[in-house]
């Protein structure tokens, strides 16, 4: 199970021997269920629109034992260099304020020649209960509905749309 102190005794190991042109990402659990991966990032295809999440709901283990460079990243636990910021912008709160905007900014600082690397050490749990909304077969189609529309959900229309066009 992740605790915090670790956490940050792995950051600092990782913080001494960084080059700065490195995002910094961590791997996320389920909060309810952490010896299950919610995610270590992801890959995006820009032909197709498809964006992989990679180690969803698998029981952590050997095979995700390992850092990994990725197209996108989670948006929970990241660090970047200052000098990143200053050739990347920073995250665009205006199209993306809750969901997007970690992939989008890990997109940008990809075409910008940067790393997204997901150090499978930096283990944080993930509430999904609280910051986003669920999709569970148990929802009613009031809520199902709703999640086209709100912005707690990754399947809210109009963001999707600023997405891609962008």
């Amino acid at each position: 199970m992740p605790r915090l102190a670790y956490f940050f005794d792995s950051l600092q190991d990782i913080v001494e021997n960084w080059d700065g042109k490195t995002l910094i990402c961590s791997k996320l659990y389920y909060s309810h269920q952490p010896d299950h991966i919610f995610g270590m990032g992801g890959n995006f295809n820009p032909k197709t629109g498809t964006k992989n999440l990679i180690g969803r709901t698998e029981r952590d283990g050997p095979a995700y034992q390992k850092d990994l460079e990725v197209d996108w990243f989670l948006g929970i636990g990241v660090m970047l260099h200052k000098s990143i910021v200053e050739q990347v912008g920073y995250l665009d709160e205006v199209n993306f304020p809750h969901y997007h905007a970690d992939i989008d900014y890990a997109l940008r600082a990809r075409y910008k020649g940067f790393k997204n690397v997901v150090f499978h050490e930096l283990r944080l749990l993930n509430d999904m209960e609280t910051t986003g909304i669920s999709h569970k077969k148990d929802k009613s189609l009031k809520d199902f509905l709703a999640s086209f529309t709100s912005i707690k959900s990754n399947l809210n229309i109009r963001r999707n749309l600023k997405f891609y066009r962008i």
